[in-house]
């Protein structure tokens, strides 16, 4: 036993400096495929289903406006902005990684309350042209929108569940293998 201690702290000491660079990428990828079923399924990390919208969209008459198919009618798939920022290579993607940490997500203005959900307070607005829109199968044509709060429920898309936790978790043991050898690990991690 007197030997173990400093065999413990050789080892923590050795895992405090290891490089867990090379894993990241493996990592990122786990990420990326959970964020993208989110929103392909609807759902949260957990598989909880997202609330529907309160009033489908309508149709933009402009042609440009389109955004792929019924993507307008699907919560979070207006744009597809905030999915896509959930990719390596765009302009909305945050991935930022050294040797022992990695940061990985969005930041797209929007994010935050669409995840947690929350209340936005708008204030009263006026302008000559009149704003045109839906309202119980009706058109409304208006000049004033009147101040008024907006509830957006919580609809969690990054994140990581079970069963990527055992994945991230299986990508950085075998990390730990690479670099200090099967030795170091104990029994039941070696294979």
């Amino acid at each position: 036993l007197d030997k173990l201690a400093p065999w413990f702290k050789d080892l923590g000491d050795s895992l405090n400096r290891m490089d867990y660079g090379p894993s990241f990428s493996a990592i990122a990828l786990v990420l990326e495929s959970g964020y993208k079923q989110n929103f392909e399924l609807g759902q949260s990390p957990d598989g909880i289903p997202w609330k529907p919208l309160a009033q489908p969209r309508s149709r933009p008459r402009d042609r440009r406006a389109k955004t792929g198919g019924g993507n307008r009618q699907r919560p979070l798939r207006d744009s597809g902005v905030l999915m896509a920022s959930g990719t390596g290579n765009t302009i909305n993607h945050v991935e930022r990684r050294d040797q022992a940490q990695m940061v990985w997500g969005t930041n797209v203005p929007y994010a935050a309350i669409h995840h947690f959900g929350g209340t936005i307070s708008k204030p009263q607005r006026s302008r000559k042209k009149p704003w045109v829109f839906q309202k119980g199968g009706r058109t409304i044509f208006t000049r004033k929108i009147r101040a008024h709060t907006i509830t957006i429920p919580a609809r969690p898309f990054i994140g990581l569940n079970e069963a990527m936790i055992k994945e991230v978790d299986d990508i950085l043991a075998d990390e730990v293998i690479r670099q200090l050898g099967a030795d170091a690990l104990p029994r039941s991690r070696r294979m």
